[in-house]
């Protein structure tokens, strides 16, 4: 597999896998939404840890040589990652909130507003250019969050803030190449855990919380936040910040199927037509990767 096709695979099977989130999600509707928060975020850096101490020499080793080469970029790569660790925190209590509280329909529509964000922000903080199929692909998804924003209208701040957050993230990370993205990761989900510490999060003891409640932390922590965050991390090395951004519509497009048919979530019709543009902006915005995964089959001989 080309290394090309490995980055895109890897950022197309992170949303893939962030799509199911909202079915496990919904299995803790009964706690509280900063609770849930707080126990994904240490269950998540508690496995970092353990990644990060089975290769402690080279993450040490790592920090020494970039402190010894610069120390510039040194608390630059430090700011990037706390600041990381801050977007990653305030994304997921926003999102935690409109999936249990609203809807799955209004949690998709705030990434269905990514990537148009995420793309002229993009384009002026970090000078990456879109060539004119990409700007179509971007006006298809404006019409379409349009036609959305009559669906779906309530709890309008949440639904921005969940999109904007995680825009910048998408962004700051794209410049902190300085560690390795484990590293990164680790030192993120350490500082996002600090940070939810300040809001006083802990409102019963582990004991009180039961069975259930951990088994669902530990499936979202290892399956549904290390290991996509992980993918996506790695394909920033081989795709800019909008083209990874705009795969992010198959979240909302398998959070769309999952609440009208897991949840039975009513739907409009306008939002079916909305879905369907999403689609085809996706293959358009996405082409060049695309057709670097479309393999030739070899044709069958006539004997």
């Amino acid at each position: 597999m080309s290394g090309n096709r490995k980055f895109f695979i890897s950022g197309l099977s992170s949303y893939v896998i962030w799509g199911f989130i909202p079915i496990f999600l919904k299995e803790l509707k009964a706690h509280d939404d900063i609770e849930i928060i707080f126990y994904r975020l240490l269950v998540a850096a508690l496995i970092m840890v353990g990644v990060l101490l089975v290769n402690s020499g080279e993450t040490i080793s790592g920090f020494r040589t970039l402190h010894a080469k610069s120390k510039s970029d040194f608390w630059i790569m430090a700011s990037l990652t706390t600041i990381g660790g801050g977007l990653l925190a305030a994304n997921w209590v926003t999102y935690i909130y409109v999936v249990n509280h609203v809807s799955i329909h209004a949690a998709a529509f705030g990434y269905l507003i990514l990537p148009i964000v995420t793309a002229l922000l993009a384009l002026v903080v970090l000078g990456e250019k879109l060539n004119f199929a990409k700007w179509i692909a971007v006006g298809l998804s404006a019409v379409s969050c349009y036609m959305m924003s009559h669906v779906e209208s309530k709890d309008t701040l949440y639904i921005i803030s969940i999109a904007l957050t995680y825009s910048f993230y998408l962004i700051s990370q794209r410049r902190n190449t300085y560690l390795p993205r484990r590293v990164s990761v680790g030192i993120q989900m350490v500082v996002g855990t600090l940070l939810m510490l300040s809001l006083n999060p802990i409102q019963h003891s582990p004991s009180e919380l039961g069975g259930h409640f951990w088994l669902m932390i530990l499936i979202i922590s290892g399956i549904f936040t290390v290991t996509p965050l992980l993918l996506n991390l790695y394909a920033l090395n081989g795709m800019n910040s909008s083209q990874l951004a705009y795969l992010i519509y198959i979240n909302p497009i398998i959070g769309f199927f999952s609440g009208i048919l897991w949840y039975g979530e009513s739907i409009e019709r306008w939002a079916l037509v909305a879905y369907g543009l999403l689609a085809v902006a996706i293959i358009i915005f996405n082409w060049e990767w695309i057709e670097k995964l479309l393999v030739k089959f070899p044709r069958v001989q006539k004997t």
